[in-house]
């Protein structure tokens, strides 16, 4: 694998998690949040 490819991975799923964890903190924002991007 290229470098930038498992780059892409790992900032795609930090992106996923930092959305996972905006939903359980922030509930009342979720769908601000995925607007986000």
């Amino acid at each position: 694998m290229k470098p930038h490819f498992i780059f892409a991975i790992k900032m795609a799923k930090t992106a996923y998690q930092n959305k996972l964890l905006n939903l359980s903190e922030n509930s009342d924002n979720s769908l601000h949040i995925f607007n986000i991007n």
